[in-house]
């Protein structure tokens, strides 16, 4: 089930790079200053993208990896205490990471459109409190999915990574290659 998650979201980040041209996160972020949020041109990647780091980050209703649906809480029924709650925050981890990734691939990362926030000279972490508060913007999304969402079967799942967001995204991948044939951002 990984796997079908993993390649369309392989396939986005290599879309995002090939529209930013570069790998290196800060002219990533640069790229998105300079011109707009990559979530407008890429819009149907973004979508992908963010479907495709629930499911990687296994938050519900991707979490069938674990088969929590057969048991009571499944795996994590032999924890208690400080080891499940060291596991819960793992996971929220995991979630929080993939967030802060599409913040960065697709919302400009530290970086508010039309604002310079290191021409300024404040005391206090800007760009660092602007990247917190996108990545938990994305976060309460992921959430929100997890509570608005029921759990299906673990074929619609699979059918839903290889034949809904494998041809979205390479759909993005033609959009964002179209986009850089034009010489829109170059």
């Amino acid at each position: 089930m990984m796997m079908a998650y993993e390649v369309p979201m392989l396939i986005t980040i290599a879309a995002t790079c090939l529209l930013a041209g570069t790998f290196n996160i800060n002219e990533l972020v640069a790229a998105q200053y300079d011109n707009v949020w990559f979530i407008i041109p890429e819009c149907i990647g973004a979508v992908s993208f963010f479907m495709c780091a629930a499911a990687e980050s296994e938050r519900s209703p991707f979490d069938l990896a674990e088969a929590e649906s057969e048991l009571v809480e499944g795996w994590q029924t032999e924890y208690g205490g400080m080891k499940w709650g060291l596991i819960m925050l793992g996971d929220y981890l995991r979630g929080a990471c993939s967030c802060s990734i599409f913040v960065i691939l697709f919302l400009g990362g530290w970086t508010l459109p039309f604002i310079d926030l290191n021409a300024w000279d404040l005391w206090w972490p800007v760009p660092e409190m602007v990247m917190l508060l996108k990545t938990w913007g994305v976060f309460f999304l992921v959430v929100m999915l997890r509570l608005g969402t029921a759990r299906v079967r673990t074929d619609t799942i699979l059918n839903l990574g290889w034949k809904v967001f494998m041809p979205l995204s390479i759909v993005n991948l033609i959009i964002v290659l179209m986009f850089r044939m034009g010489g829109v951002f170059c």
